[in-house]
């Protein structure tokens, strides 16, 4: 599975510059016959791009499956928000990274990503896909 996250989608909604090479990672899985997913985080975290909330259900739907938030996700995720805010980190609540991360760790996804130094450091072995490289990646960040 490749689990899409917020910046990711965002380019590709938006048309940001990368947006063209996150839709075309998302092409090429879907060819390959694997799943490109969105979980309920990435959902909310885009809801401001539509007018409501059948319009976005139905356009995210057209290139994403959605898939649930596992509870096993939830415990790495605090744990992450643990270590960030012990290494100085300043926001209070938990970061909407640290879920859909934790999620794509527990089910050994492939997290697909415009943004993955924020979580890299705390999701030792993720395997990240990121526009740095066409290849996925895993631990700091080395080519797998």
């Amino acid at each position: 599975m490749y689990l899409v996250d917020t910046s990711a989608v965002l380019a590709i909604v938006l048309g940001e510059p990368l947006g063209e090479w996150f839709a075309e990672q998302c092409n090429r899985a879907r060819r390959r016959g694997e799943s490109v997913a969105i979980n309920p985080i990435v959902f909310a975290e885009c809801a401001g791009t539509a007018p409501d909330e059948t319009t976005a259900r139905e356009a995210l739907a057209a290139h994403y499956d959605f898939v649930p938030l596992p509870w096993a996700a939830c415990w790495p995720a605090g744990r992450a928000f643990v270590r960030y805010r012990r290494r100085g980190g300043t926001r209070r609540r938990m970061l909407p990274d640290f879920l859909v991360a934790a999620h794509a760790l527990v089910e050994r996804a492939l997290l697909v990503t415009h943004n993955p130094g924020d979580v890299r450091a705390y999701f030792p072995g993720l395997r990240i896909l990121a526009p740095e490289s066409e290849h996925p990646s895993a631990q700091d960040g080395a080519a797998v």
